[in-house]
């Protein structure tokens, strides 16, 4: 296995399809109908420019359809401003995570003034008012038509809220009916603003508003029935400098250990501060789920112990043989009632992406499915499919050579009780056939039951949704 294995996985993807068949190698479960949707950059070139970074490409959607019929697949570039400014310009008009187009002072302060962010929706999808939302960390969102995977519009809500960055990973509360995110708003005074939505909504209520002098990098948070749970990594930012200094998004932020890592609990209902617990050093992507234990409050997160892994994610170190860091689980155990708190690692196992059974999200877990790694390959990149049982029971991998995996769904079977019978689903990149393929794996045993060669390659990417309607 050598570094230049994966890369592929950061290649160019200039092929669009519609629909096409695929052929199946094993047995798919009768009973897996819908649709996989996944998300994640494809293109890392706006002209002569070369993006730096995994986090700057521009996002392309997949689509694989299961259920009547033949399993078929298709793709396509999301119409993004950002990406259509590149074709028709050659070059950057938005900023990106570590790629900054020129930008002189009126610019800076007009997009202070009226925030007008790219919309380059790379990171998830969520699906809304039967259409598919495209999203990352700046504001905007675009909508998708789940059949042809085309733009059809921006979101547009009718409130009067206004924030710099917010995360890629709102709540969906379906026995709620809701969905909860947060705003990061700069200035001046910055502030962290929780907000609620009604599902299939348009207008955001404000649950509340934490100040922030130097905002952390959030990319997820926690949330139980009664608490949303922030979680402070010590990598932060000056607002005004990211606003108006001429450096990238990336280049804006510090890490500051010293600050340790402070986890704030808000009280859903009405927004107020209920503990601040300080905690040591880290940062982290991904929440996994929190839940209340007797008088404590769990909460599992995939951490590392620094901030280094953004910077191994630069794709000139990604084609290099340099060692990178993979996070792991952690659990914080926090008393709400004395202010005290410990840390747990949950497991030896590098592990990324992490996700539980989604009807577990709020209540207690078993099972944390994820991608890992074996951190002795130098220079290697996830090439493992994980299932880590809390139990203390030995990891359930799945692996096979020259092969890169993407982030695993747990699909769950009809009828089944939690955290039982289904599958994962992930897009695997097969480096030695230069190609990718379905991969359905059972989320017991993580034995494969079948794999779908797709007809190219696919870019790694980050996230995505499966549907039970067949769209």
């Amino acid at each position: 296995m050598t570094a230049s294995d994966f890369i592929q996985g950061f290649h160019d993807l200039d092929l669009e399809v519609a629909d096409v068949p695929l052929p199946v190698h094993g047995r798919l479960p009768a009973w897996l109908r819908g649709t996989l949707f996944r998300n994640g950059p494809a293109c890392f070139t706006a002209g002569a420019v070369h993006l730096r970074h995994w986090f700057d490409g521009f996002a392309m959607l997949h689509r694989i359809v299961m259920g009547d019929g033949p399993v078929s697949y298709s793709n396509r570039f999301l119409g993004s401003r950002s990406r259509l400014y590149a074709q028709r310009h050659g070059r950057l008009g938005y900023r990106t995570f570590t790629t900054d187009p020129a930008r002189g002072w009126p610019t800076r302060i007009r997009d202070y003034l009226f925030p007008n962010p790219g919309d380059n929706g790379l990171v998830s999808l969520i699906r809304h008012r039967g259409e598919l939302l495209a999203l990352t960390e700046s504001t905007p969102q675009l909508r998708v038509d789940p059949v042809n995977l085309s733009v059809t519009g921006r979101m547009q809500y009718r409130d009067s809220l206004v924030g710099h960055l917010t995360t890629a990973h709102p709540h969906i509360d379906a026995n709620r009916g809701e969905v909860v995110n947060l705003l990061t708003r700069f200035g001046k005074v910055s502030s962290y603003q929780f907000y609620r939505m009604p599902l299939g909504g348009d207008r955001r209520e404000i649950i509340g508003t934490l100040p922030a002098s130097e905002p952390s990098y959030n990319h997820s948070f926690g949330m139980t029935a009664s608490h949303i749970i922030l979680i402070e990594y010590p990598f932060v930012v000056k607002p005004l400098q990211l606003l108006f200094g001429s450096t990238t998004i990336l280049g804006s932020y510090v890490w500051k250990p010293e600050l340790g890592t402070r986890i704030r609990v808000i009280e859903r209902g009405t927004g107020a501060l209920v503990r601040t617990f300080q905690a040591a050093p880290r940062f982290g992507f991904h929440h996994v789920n929190a839940y209340h234990q007797d008088r404590e409050l769990i909460v599992d997160v995939s951490v590392s112990d620094t901030a280094e892994i953004l910077d191994s994610l630069y794709l000139e170190r990604l084609r290099s043989a340099g060692p990178r860091p993979f996070p792991y689980l952690l659990r914080y155990r926090l008393d709400l009632a004395s202010g005290t708190h410990c840390e747990q690692r949950l497991s030896d196992e590098a592990l990324d992406f992490p996700i539980v059974d989604q009807r577990c999200l709020g209540s207690a877990h078993r099972v944390v499915h994820g991608v890992g790694a074996r951190p002795t390959v130098r220079g290697g990149f996830l090439d493992r499919l994980v299932r880590v049982s809390l139990d203390g029971s030995p990891p359930r991998q799945w692996s096979s050579p020259r092969c890169y995996p993407g982030e695993g769904l747990f699909v769950a079977q009809p009828g089944a009780v939690p955290e039982s019978a289904g599958v994962i689903l992930s897009v695997v990149l097969d480096a030695a056939a230069e190609r990718s393929f379905l991969l359905v794996c059972d989320a017991m045993t993580y034995d494969e039951l079948a794999r779908c060669p797709l007809p190219h390659a696919v870019p790694f990417g980050f996230h995505g949704l499966f549907t039970p309607a067949l769209t």
